[in-house]
């Protein structure tokens, strides 16, 4: 098997390499530094054809933490995906930044009207 076969079969660490400085330029910046990080992800999405590197933040301790990362990337209320499941509430948005895409995922143990996403 040829090195060019096996780097397309799967994901390499220089193929995150993108999402990886992005996630570090997150950090650097003075705004985002102080934001929740529950859970913060690197991770490949396949879209477009092709692997493309993704940052994922997960908030599983309420709503509140998606709101803050939703202000500060600058995504619109009206781009939040909401789905109520069967005792909880997920709200899912995603935005470029710094060229590469970032996913905000929120979990509520308690479902939210869609007047209350985003004031």
């Amino acid at each position: 098997m040829s090195t060019e076969t096996m780097s397309t079969a799967r994901e390499t660490l220089g193929q995150l390499q993108p999402a990886i400085r992005t996630l570090g330029r997150l950090c650097e910046v003075g705004a985002f530094a102080s934001l929740p990080a529950t859970d913060v992800q690197v991770k490949t999405t396949y879209a477009d054809g092709g692997m493309r590197p993704v940052v994922v933040v997960s908030a599983h301790e309420g709503l509140s933490d998606f709101e803050a990362w939703r202000e500060i990337l600058g995504i619109r209320p009206e781009d939040v995906f909401y789905r109520e499941l069967s005792t909880s509430a997920v709200l899912l948005a995603q935005t470029l930044w710094d060229g590469v895409r970032v996913e905000i995922h929120a979990y509520g143990s308690m479902p939210v009207s869609s007047g209350a996403v985003a004031a």
